[in-house]
């Protein structure tokens, strides 16, 4: 079954340097399965429970043939997919023209300069409650001190990176990069992967991935760092917030790092849950689905009863229950968990459908409407893998309530500014 995985996997890279098509948001979920289904490659997977323990044997644990299969469906929907929205849906050169129209340019503006101030707020509060927890070595105590400020701060930035692409804003600039390095040094991640997925989906939407290389390099460059960064990071973050660059330098010359970085990276743990799950046959309710629908997008939904637990803290008590650090979650599972191959196909239908409304969103809407879409894009795309249904549609929903009141206050701003200089004679330029 490895033999057939292989050949989607390397199927599906090959499609995405030969074929003649743009950075897409089915190119970011194709990056997404083979990343997230790297340890395909390996054949094995890290057993939490030993992931201190210093016997490879005991470490990892065999994929089970059910998981090539699963991974390998996955695959090869996304795919095919990719291929028929290529030949019936991209809209040709009709699409590329609708892009370059230049609408909504004052709200785009206005729009990253708000989000760009209200990531600075939050950073400032963020970093008041927190206080000196930020600093610790301890991700725990990170994630305790975490707070809605985070949540804001988190949000609003990602707003203010996607409306920067392509836009001379030097203020809003230094203020992303600035609370990106923030959030890298404390020890996250996935904003600052998210932020550059999602800029590069809308600024290379026209670019073809095999010419990158001759024709962006400094692009290429960018794309290879940010790999490294998200790979190599996590290995020496504790070393760097302790100040101990000498200990990086052994790590760095032993080859350790290697090790740590890849076969310790999160796919080795994430998709861990969903080989146990092929394993050993867990359950949940098929109703725990559209509880955690309803429960993202209803206000009061405890009060009505919608309330459940995550499939990640299902599986962590039932698999992993002496791991006292989270092992995140797995879509595919809890969708294999809750109805079985058909619930994970039927789910698939549903998570490639919503692909190539995004990617039409994205190719032939306004300026601000393909911004909007590239926000929202990477995160279904790329971070659903280590996710359930809930959580990330509660992500989904933060990115866009953020944007929306960016947007109405940038609106606001606009519509005051152009009814004073209109009443005082003073002409608009866009």
């Amino acid at each position: 079954m490895q033999a057939w995985f292989l050949c989607c996997y390397f199927v599906a890279v090959i499609y995405q340097v030969t074929a003649r098509r743009g950075v897409d948001v089915f190119s970011v979920a194709i990056a997404g399965c083979c990343a997230y289904f790297l340890p395909g490659l390996f054949g094995w997977v890290i057993d939490p429970n030993e992931f201190r323990n210093d016997d490879w044997r005991l470490r990892s644990v065999p994929l089970d043939p059910e998981w090539y299969v699963v991974a390998g469906v996955v695959l090869t929907t996304v795919l095919l997919t990719e291929i028929i929205y290529d030949y019936f849906g991209s809209g040709g050169e009709n699409g590329r023209k609708s892009r370059g129209k230049r609408q909504f340019s004052r709200l785009v503006n206005s729009t990253c300069s708000v989000a760009a101030v209200l990531t600075l707020v939050a950073l400032v509060f963020d970093l008041s409650t927190a206080g000196s927890a930020f600093l610790s070595v301890d991700k725990a105590e990170v994630l305790a001190a975490s707070s809605r400020w985070t949540i804001l701060r988190n949000s609003s930035c990602c707003v203010a990176a996607v409306f920067l692409v392509g836009r001379q804003n030097r203020w809003a600039l230094a203020v992303v990069l600035g609370v990106v390095a923030v959030d890298v040094f404390v020890g996250h991640r996935s904003t600052a992967l998210m932020i550059s997925m999602s800029c590069l989906l809308y600024g290379l939407r026209s670019a073809l991935p095999a010419r990158l290389v001759f024709e962006r390099p400094k692009v290429l460059l960018c794309m290879a760092t940010l790999g490294a960064m998200t790979l190599f990071y996590k290995a020496v973050y504790a070393l760097v917030k302790i100040g101990d660059f000498s200990g990086i330098a052994r790590l760095l010359r032993s080859g350790q790092i290697i090790e740590a970085a890849v076969f310790h990276s999160e796919p080795f743990v994430t998709q861990a849950i969903l080989n146990d799950t092929l394993r050993y046959g867990i359950s949940v309710p098929p109703t725990q689905i559209p509880v955690q629908v309803a429960q993202t997008f209803m206000l009061f939904s405890p009060r009505f009863g919608l309330s459940t637990q995550g499939f990640g803290e299902t599986a962590a008590k039932v698999f992993y229950p002496a791991v006292e650090w989270g092992v995140a979650s797995n879509i595919w599972a809890q969708m294999i968990a809750a109805g079985g191959m058909g619930g994970l196909l039927l789910f698939l239908i549903v998570f490639n459908s919503v692909l190539w409304m995004l990617a039409v969103i994205i190719q032939r809407g306004n300026e601000f409407v393909a911004r909007s879409g590239a926000l929202v894009a990477s995160w279904w795309a790329f971070y659903i893998h280590r996710n359930d249904i809930g959580y990330i549609l509660n992500l989904e929903k933060r990115q866009l309530l953020c944007l929306a009141a960016c947007a109405a206050a940038a609106g606001l701003i606009n519509w005051r500014v152009l009814g004073r200089r209109n009443q005082s004679g003073v002409p608009w330029k866009s």
